[in-house]
């Protein structure tokens, strides 16, 4: 912006503004950068969906070409007997390939960009198993805001169970936040409307 607008505007220095491409380099990685560690818009998600479906596209059409390129060598003829022989046992050997490699690259994808730290599937079922057998009341509420804090990535995290007939408070729990200040008559509301 200031070798671009300012410098040539307001002080008539056109020489600088060659500099402007340069530096919106840096202008633009600084904001990935930030829009990437802070979850900003999705665009992890977003990054991993693009990178996801480039992978799906690339490795079966980088393979089909790098196979015709084997059998024309080996065979001669792509359309030969025993180039379309060779070419159903290569089929097989990349489905059995492909399947793994997508279930690494999906894998590795939702841990990456998908979920921070944690696999909301495999934590629910963490918290079933938990849960399934567990009679006590505080340690299912301890549980269940532990569950909400490590897969949601938040600080303040309450259980509170309404009685809805007569909107009464049968049981609350509070993490990291104070309850003084918490006014049940508004999350009475909330739950009435």
């Amino acid at each position: 912006m200031t070798t671009n607008l300012i410098l040539p505007v307001f002080f008539n220095k056109f020489e600088y503004s060659n500099f402007g491409p340069f530096f919106l380099i840096f202008f633009i990685g600084s904001i990935t950068i930030s829009i990437i560690k802070h979850r900003l818009f999705g665009i992890r998600f977003l990054a991993g969906q693009i990178i996801s479906m480039t992978a799906n596209v690339l490795i079966p059409l980088i393979s089909f070409y790098l196979s015709l390129f084997v059998l024309k060598i080996f065979w001669g003829d792509v359309y030969s007997i025993n180039a379309v022989l060779t070419g159903v046992v290569i089929a097989l050997l990349f489905s059995v390939f492909y399947s793994f490699v997508e279930r690494s690259i999906k894998t590795y994808l939702q841990e990456k960009f998908l979920y921070d730290g944690a696999n909301p599937v495999e934590e629910r079922e963490k918290y079933i198993r938990s849960v399934s057998s567990e009679l006590n009341i505080d340690k299912l509420s301890d549980l269940t805001i532990s569950i909400y804090k490590k897969v949601l990535d938040i600080e303040k995290v309450g259980l509170i169970l309404f009685n809805i007939k007569d909107r009464s408070v049968i049981y609350k729990k509070f993490d990291t936040f104070n309850e003084d200040k918490l006014q049940m008559v508004d999350l009475l509301e909330v739950i009435a409307y």
